[in-house]
C-alpha cells in the first residue's frame, strides 16, 4: 500500500466503510504484502484471479437511490460506490456494464499507464485531491 493510501485509510470520514480488493496471481502473495501494510490489516480484503473490474461489475449494482453492494466480505446498500484504482485496464468492465460505482484513477510514478485515463472516469494525482472532494 503506497504512503498516500495509507494516508487516505487514516483519515476517511466515518461514514464510509473501505473494503481492499486486490488482483494477483498468487493470493499467498496477495496477502504477504498485506501483513506488511498493518494501516489495512483490519479493512475486508478479497483477491481476485481476474481484473477487478469483472468482480465489482457483477456485485455492484444500481439499487432505487443508492447502491446494492454483494462482494465475498461486504454486503449492503450504499448512497455511493467509489473505485480508487491506478490501472485504466480495471475501468473498462464497469464502463461496458455501465456500472453505478463512480470511477477514479490515480496516477503511479513510474507505471506503465500513466496517463491514460479511460473517458468518464476521473483523474487524480494523488489521494489529497479525493479527500478534499468526499468531506
Amino acid at each position: 500500500v503506497y504512503d498516500d493510501a495509507a494516508k487516505l485509510l487514516a483519515h476517511l470520514p466515518a461514514h464510509i466503510t473501505p473494503i481492499i480488493l486486490t488482483h494477483g496471481i498468487s493470493e499467498e502473495k496477495q496477502y504477504f504484502k498485506r501483513w506488511f501494510a498493518p494501516r489495512i490489516q483490519s479493512l475486508p480484503f478479497y483477491v481476485t484471479d481476474d481484473n477487478k473490474g469483472h468482480l465489482l461489475a457483477s456485485g455492484v449494482q444500481a439499487s432505487g437511490k443508492g447502491v446494492a453492494v454483494d462482494l465475498p466480505h461486504l454486503q449492503g446498500r450504499f448512497d455511493e460506490v467509489v473505485l480508487v484504482d491506478d490501472n485504466p485496464i480495471t475501468f473498462k468492465p464497469l464502463l461496458t456494464a455501465n456500472s453505478p460505482i463512480r470511477m477514479v484513477y490515480i496516477d503511479r510514478p513510474g507505471e506503465p499507464y500513466k496517463n491514460q485515463t479511460p473517458p468518464g472516469v476521473i483523474h487524480i494525482s494523488s489521494f489529497d485531491e479525493l479527500l478534499a472532494a468526499i468531506k
